[in-house]
């Protein structure tokens, strides 16, 4: 379920002075527009960080309001906020990236990730949130688990190196 409005402030996820009102707007949004073209995606799958350009992406393409665009933002950066699974491999778990591991994800990523949506560069996301990203995306892709592995690393060490 998605969090609700007491949920959002028990877990302390809405930024100071946020209008519940417009979060409110961004989760039915949420709930109501986003299925309409593919599955609904749970805020714990992607980092709060990750949903920003998430929804400006998907918003821009169904010819959202920049209003709505901003409203599901705020939703979906709250309950991520809100229902992060700790659980969730972290960026760690890929260092020291083999090169030849990091040079194989790219040419996957290049590949796999460009059928669906534009190519998104490492330095996009902290490195951190690449683990989650992959993993979420490889269903859709149908990946094995070896090519999830070589694509994180690409994208973990690549970020890491542009900091």
């Amino acid at each position: 379920a998605l969090p609700t409005e007491t949920q959002l402030a028990a877990a302390d996820a809405l930024p100071e002075g946020t209008p519940f009102d417009s979060v409110r707007r961004g989760r039915a949004l949420v709930v109501t527009r986003c299925v309409s073209c593919h599955r609904f995606f749970f805020p714990y799958e992607y980092p709060p960080e990750a949903w920003p350009a998430l929804i400006n992406d998907m918003g821009n393409k169904a010819l959202l309001t920049r209003r709505q665009i901003g409203e599901m933002t705020r939703y979906m950066v709250a309950a991520s906020r809100a229902t992060r699974r700790e659980s969730e491999p972290s960026d760690e778990a890929f260092s020291p990236s083999d090169p030849d591991a990091v040079r194989r994800g790219k040419s996957l990523a290049v590949i796999n990730c460009r059928g669906c949506h534009r190519f998104y560069q490492p330095h996009e996301y902290a490195p951190s949130a690449w683990p989650r990203i992959v993993r979420s995306m490889a269903r859709l892709a149908e990946l094995e688990e070896d090519e999830i592995r070589d694509i994180t690393s690409y994208y973990v060490e690549t970020a890491r190196q542009a900091r």
